[in-house]
């Protein structure tokens, strides 16, 4: 069999090169009787760099059986509900979507997309150099972390995480109000932390959950709906927030109201207990350890795929 991973070659800071080009290392080195070839999708002639859902964007791995024109999508994007917007992707010789993010189709209640089937993944940090960071800080002393006042969000704010910024009870702040951390001081800034809040966006799960577990710190955040590969535990390997007794609940400020109080009720439940945040922490980073490094993906991969299925 013949092929064909396409992907975006790049030396960016960025890891989703890095990990594209980790998974075609294994599944070159693994299949030893197929031909296996990669491809920059930087220069595929349908790629279209103002769309990054599009079939050839630099979320998207595609493994294609160059004969019969099947394949596999493996993908990082946070909005996967646009695959059915853009001429780019040939739907029908898609054999299966394998990711970890994106597979939600409103911003709100994070209900699951209808009409496609996902493969549970796993999800990656940021950059290179957060990478360094968290293996050079993730030892702290835990007994040094404190546990913040209120709970703490810097980051871009629209949906829920603008909603927050206005209630007096969080401490949400926007990167455009003089709060903006480069990548390197950010990790230190979480690192500073015994448990750090993240909060739902564009997709659910984000660079910034795998960068607080792997730090070891406690992340506290909204109960995820989403698969991985090898589970993520509510209340194990994070602190969780169960809202789904007001799904649906409308209007949406109401609906975010609710929440909000949810989440304080949680925070103020476990806030003082220490050795409850410092064990979420520790399995957190468990998990981290067996899930997120890149050479751990491709090992996922290997056991998802089953080429036969390209045939």
């Amino acid at each position: 069999m013949i092929i064909n991973c396409y992907y975006e070659f790049s030396d960016s800071e960025w890891n989703t090169p890095r990990y594209f080009e980790e998974l075609y290392s294994q599944i070159k080195n693994y299949y030893t009787d197929f031909e296996v070839n990669k491809l920059n999708s930087l220069y595929m002639p349908e790629r279209r760099l103002s769309e990054p859902c599009a079939k050839y964007s630099h979320a998207h791995m595609i493994i294609q059986n160059a004969e019969t024109k099947k394949y596999f999508i493996v993908t990082y994007w946070d909005k996967m509900e646009c695959i059915s917007d853009y001429t780019g992707w040939d739907m029908e010789n898609c054999v299966e979507i394998i990711t970890a993010s994106g597979t939600h189709k409103d911003d709100y209640y994070y209900e699951p997309l209808e009409g496609h089937k996902f493969i549970p993944f796993s999800y990656l940090t940021s950059r290179i150099d957060s990478d360094d960071m968290i293996y050079k800080l993730r030892d702290t002393d835990n007994n040094n972390r404190v546990v913040p006042k209120k709970p703490m969000f810097k980051g871009y704010l629209y949906e829920f995480r603008k909603f927050l910024n206005q209630d007096g009870r969080f401490d949400v702040k926007h990167v455009s109000d003089g709060e903006y951390l480069p990548h390197i001081e950010y990790v230190k800034h979480l690192n500073h932390y015994a448990i750090n809040m993240s909060l739902n966006g564009a997709g659910q799960i984000c660079f910034r959950d795998m960068e607080i577990l792997g730090l070891g710190t406690a992340l506290f955040r909204p109960k995820l709906s989403v698969d991985f590969h090898n589970p993520l535990i509510p209340d194990y390997h994070y602190i969780s927030v169960d809202y789904d007794s007001i799904k649906g609940v409308k209007p949406i400020d109401k609906y975010y109201q609710l929440l909000s109080d949810l989440m304080l009720k949680k925070w103020n439940k476990v806030k003082d207990d220490r050795d409850y945040i410092n064990e979420v922490a520790k399995y957190g980073k468990e998990w981290f350890d067996n899930n997120v490094p890149k050479e751990k993906h491709g090992e996922i991969l290997l056991n998802i795929l089953n080429f036969d299925k390209l045939l």
